[in-house]
């Protein structure tokens, strides 16, 4: 019956080519809308469909854009092209053209998506270079206290350390397996500079490795640069044992006794005396040893004072002037027969001992810029290594007002 409603009223011909399934040369306007003109060549002047009649020649005609393709024409309105229908909000029994345009959305929406990562992933590695170049400033930065203003004086002494701590540097060279450092050929095994480094650190209580390293950052230090230091005192003591060789040195057991009096004499009681050896980690037997090694210091450095060119000698003149410095009560002095005798030797023999200090430090350091030193790298299988960037880190947090655990929890 519905069949019969719609052909109802077209022409036969129409009736004809829609039963055939052919094509008929006709062109519509727009989609079941409009009116519908045959072609000019077949369709009578003037002839025109019904409604009715293009709805049904719409349903029964192939496609016609394809047809067209085929035959090497050019459609008059091609259809867009969209995507294989992906199944999406709405009713089922949307449209074609409504369901293209839903999957062109969701093509635009994925693309839009895949750019939106990119930018977040490019801003996520920015920020993270960001930090990383402060962390490094950090590193590097000197480590002065906020509250402290440096004199000009202070910025001049901290610069002339930064230059001697350059020039008193050990190249690096390849050395012998297990050797840290060689000083004129003699060498320096790398497992007695693992141990002084291990006991200090278990001296010090810093055998915990966060300990470790949070003690590292607050001194400033790296691993690096602590077996450096370490290293550097090592070349010295043995720099000066050469020293004590070619210079023919000999150190007696009276030398000793004397050097282990004269300090003595200085506490009274035996008491007091023990209580200064435990202070210093020392028993009777080990600063006696000490004192070996101090007395053959104090020879080489009057030996150096002998032969040093800047050396002046104590006058009573300087003895005064010091004097006046030191003591207010002398301040109007103009003779050492003003000032207690006792008072006077003590500025007298501490005058001798820093010109005596001086000339050591001089002939010692020519000595070092003379020697053929050389100093390996740092091997990576020490046991005093430590990552230090999470303790920079922490640090940082820290001067901000926050506070978190080495492990990235906030502490309570």
């Amino acid at each position: 019956m519905a069949d019969e409603q719609k052909t109802e009223g077209m022409s036969d011909e129409a009736l004809q080519m829609a039963a055939d399934g052919a094509e008929p040369d006709t062109h519509i306007a727009a989609e079941g809308t409009g009116p519908v003109a045959e072609d000019a060549e077949t369709a009578p002047a003037g002839a025109a469909m019904t409604a009715e009649e293009a709805e049904v020649i719409k349903m029964a005609e192939p496609d016609k854009t394809a047809a067209q393709a085929l035959a090497g024409e050019a459609p008059e309105q091609p259809a867009p092209v969209a995507e294989p229908y992906k199944e999406s909000p709405g009713p089922q029994d949307d449209s074609a053209a409504d369901r293209a345009r839903v999957a062109a959305y969701d093509a635009h929406d994925t693309s839009d998506g895949g750019i939106d990562l990119v930018v977040v992933i490019v801003v996520l590695l920015v920020v993270l270079g960001c930090l990383v170049g402060s962390l490094a400033m950090a590193m590097n930065a000197p480590k002065t206290s906020s509250s402290q203003v440096q004199t000009k004086a202070e910025q001049e002494a901290l610069k002339q350390a930064e230059e001697e701590a350059e020039a008193n540097r050990i190249p690096e060279a390849t050395l012998p397996e297990g050797v840290a450092a060689m000083v004129n050929g003699q060498e320096i095994p790398e497992s007695e500079v693992t141990d002084v480094i291990e006991e200090a650190r278990v001296a010090s209580g810093l055998e915990d490795k966060d300990a470790w390293g949070q003690w590292m950052v607050a001194m400033g230090m790296t691993p690096d640069t602590l077996r450096e230091s370490i290293i550097g005192s090592m070349v010295d003591e043995m720099l000066l044992e050469q020293v004590i060789d070619e210079l023919s040195i000999e150190v007696t057991e009276q030398d000793v006794e004397d050097a282990y009096q004269e300090t003595r004499a200085q506490y009274g009681t035996d008491e007091e005396w023990q209580q200064v050896l435990q202070m210093n980690g020392l028993t009777e037997e080990t600063y006696r040893e000490q004192l070996v090694d101090n007395v053959a210091q104090q020879k080489v450095a009057d030996i150096a004072l002998e032969e040093s060119e800047n050396a002046t000698e104590v006058t009573d003149d300087m003895v005064l002037e010091n004097l006046k410095g030191y003591y207010t009560e002398y301040a109007e002095a103009t003779t050492l027969d003003e000032v207690d005798a006792d008072i006077a030797d003590k500025m007298r023999s501490m005058l001798e001992n820093n010109a005596r200090a001086t000339a050591y430090q001089e002939y010692m350091k020519a000595n070092r810029q003379e020697a053929d030193l050389k100093m390996s790298k740092m091997p990576s299988d020490v046991p005093y290594i430590v990552f230090l960037l999470p303790y920079y880190f922490t640090g940082m947090l820290e001067e901000a007002g926050l506070e978190v655990s080495i492990n990235g929890e906030a502490a309570e």
